[in-house]
């Protein structure tokens, strides 16, 4: 089964090397599942949907490459910033997101 990321599709032979694949088959309502398509380490922060000031992260994690994490915070959204980069991403729990290295794309969900 191929899985789409807006323009972007995952190949058969690019998904043998993800892990977590499974995360991306599936909808964890709770969370945003997070999959970093590059080959680099990343570390993200998430904040609360509430939280303007994003002085303090809800959660802290590091994703290798090729990986698929689960991220989380209070609220509907929540936001999702990776160091290095000047850009929040504001991200909808019960979806996935590909991550490129510059764009956040969201899965497209098909029957």
């Amino acid at each position: 089964m191929l899985i789409s990321f807006a323009n972007q599709t995952l190949s058969r032979d690019e998904q043998t090397e993800i892990k977590g694949l499974e995360l991306l088959h599936s909808i964890e309502p709770s969370a945003v599942t997070f999959f970093n398509k590059t080959p680099d380490i990343i570390e993200v922060k998430t904040y609360d949907d509430s939280d303007r000031l994003q002085w303090a992260s809800y959660q802290d994690t590091i994703i290798k490459p090729y990986q698929v994490a689960l991220l989380r915070a209070r609220g509907k959204n929540i936001s999702v910033c990776i160091a290095g980069k000047m850009t929040t991403f504001q991200c909808r729990k019960g979806k996935a997101y590909l991550f490129d290295g510059v764009i956040l794309r969201e899965k497209n969900w098909t029957p």
